[in-house]
This record gives C-alpha cells, sequence and structure tokens, in this order.
C-alpha cells in the first residue's frame, strides 16, 4: 500500500511538473503574440502619420522635429511632448498638426495589454 500511495504521490509531482512547464510554456507563446501585435500596431501607427503628412505645408524649410506621445488601448493619443525642435517653431507646430490629423488610431488588439508609447521623428525635407 505505502508503494501505490508513493507512486501516486511521484505520479501527481510530475503532473504538476508538466502542467507548470506547459503553463511557461503558453506564457512565453503569449509574450510573443504580444511583442508581434505590437510591432504590427506600431507600423500602423506610423503608416497613419505618414499619410497625415501628405501636404503639410512646410514653407521651403527643412528640419527633423521629434515629437513623444502615448496611444491608449483604445487609440486616444495622450501626453504629447516635443521631445528635440526642429528649431523651427512652425515646423514643431505641423508636426503637432500631422499628430492630431492621424489620430483617433484604431482601438489594439486585446493581445497587446498595455499603452503604447511612441518616439517618433518627423523628417521635414525639400
Amino acid at each position: 500500500m505505502k508503494l501505490l500511495g508513493g507512486i501516486v504521490g511521484a505520479m501527481a509531482a510530475l503532473m504538476l511538473f508538466v502542467s507548470a512547464g506547459q503553463v511557461e510554456a503558453q506564457a512565453k507563446r503569449d509574450r510573443a503574440a504580444e511583442r508581434a501585435a505590437e510591432a504590427t500596431y506600431a507600423r500602423y501607427v506610423k503608416r497613419r502619420l505618414w499619410e497625415a503628412t501628405a501636404g503639410a505645408p512646410t514653407q521651403g524649410l527643412t528640419g527633423i522635429v521629434h515629437f513623444r506621445f502615448v496611444v491608449t488601448r483604445s487609440g486616444q493619443v495622450r501626453s504629447i511632448s516635443l521631445q528635440k525642435s526642429s528649431g523651427h517653431r512652425f515646423l514643431d507646430a505641423v508636426a503637432l498638426r500631422i499628430i492630431d490629423r492621424a489620430t483617433p488610431f484604431k482601438p489594439m488588439p486585446a493581445v497587446i495589454k498595455e499603452d503604447m508609447t511612441v518616439n517618433i521623428p518627423f523628417r521635414f525635407t525639400r
């Protein structure tokens, strides 16, 4: 009887070990799926911003403007901040209007669990 109890106990421990391994493997798959969805969503945001630049006035000025903002899971933008000016207030304002024109974004897929911080340079050339 003790032998049977020992075998049952060992089987239960083995089942717990297998279950923990399965849970860990699923967690890795979930993280990989979230990273892939984040990359796809980041490309979508970049494409929307690029489309919004069409026809943006530059008055012949050139420069690079760096902005940071947060996209919420619902696709809204918050916490917009100028990280580095182009040196031309006009171009900085144009970049801000581009962000405004491109938003709101579509809601994020459910697999993405947190808001996304976006750091984006806007390059204005002739």
